[in-house]
């Protein structure tokens, strides 16, 4: 089976400044992955090297088998990956409304402007927010900025979703909700996660598998239940060290 997406033997520096020199990793579609490790090591990066925002320094990257960067060439254009990213910062422009947000993150598509709104009508709609299509987001609360940039997200039906730690400073309520219309979105439409995050209840609750990165390297892959068993890995220690009773998601 083609993986949906691989890594292999990728590296990426900003001038003289390394940030990992060897990341090599596959995921499988309908995965989902939590992306692991301490501050600094490139998670974020990762992800923008994923949607092509980003160019690796070496190494080889493919999407659905296809080379989509190789050797610091774009080979594929971001918008032609078919994946959507949600940032830590949800990235909403302020003097739009979510409606135009949400078409916006179609520009894309070639549908007629009627055809996008229908479609990000439906996508508020899908993240129960569509009595917040006229509101701009300093009008909406936190957690329904996070759904406006999740119907964003969604809007294109990518194959692939990027979340780059979304849901700091969110309660747990907050979270636990947004985690079950993450999962319920990802099994109906088809789509395989990537999240990037520090903390052990997002990774335990919304992924099933980890990719954990050290010292520049991939220090563990595979399911969360199991390399959380023995783990190798700080972070993943320290993960079973916090919650040691509730880690094992089958």
């Amino acid at each position: 089976m083609t993986p949906l997406v691989e890594f292999r033997s990728v590296a990426k520096a900003f001038g003289n400044e390394k940030v990992f020199e060897e990341i090599s990793f596959t995921i499988v579609e309908g995965e989902s992955h939590a992306l692991l490790g301490p501050s600094g090591c490139g998670k974020s990066t990762v992800l923008r090297l994923l949607a092509g925002l980003d160019q690796p320094n070496a190494g080889k990257i493919l999407i659905e088998g296809k080379l989509v960067s190789d050797d610091a060439k774009c080979l594929v254009a971001p918008h032609e990956r078919q994946l959507a990213m949600v940032f830590q910062d949800l990235a909403l422009w302020p003097d739009l409304t979510a409606l135009e947000n949400v078409m916006l993150g179609m520009a894309q598509l070639k549908l007629a402007r009627s055809g996008r709104r229908a479609k990000a009508l439906s996508s508020l709609a899908t993240c129960g927010i569509e009595n917040l299509a006229s509101r701009k987001p300093r009008e909406a609360s936190v957690g329904q900025q996070q759904r406006i940039a999740l119907a964003r997200a969604l809007a294109g039906r990518p194959k692939l979703l990027l979340l780059d730690e979304p849901f700091s400073g969110l309660d747990a309520v907050i979270k636990r909700k947004l985690f079950q219309e993450i999962e319920t979105h990802c099994v109906n439409f088809g789509i395989t996660l990537l999240l990037v995050t520090h903390d052990s209840w997002e990774a335990t609750g919304l992924c099933s598998h980890a990719v954990v990165i050290e010292d520049g390297h991939v220090a563990e892959h595979g399911r969360l239940c199991d390399v959380l068993r023995q783990p190798a890995s700080i972070i993943l220690r320290s993960f079973v060290s916090q919650w040691p009773s509730s880690l094992m998601r089958s």
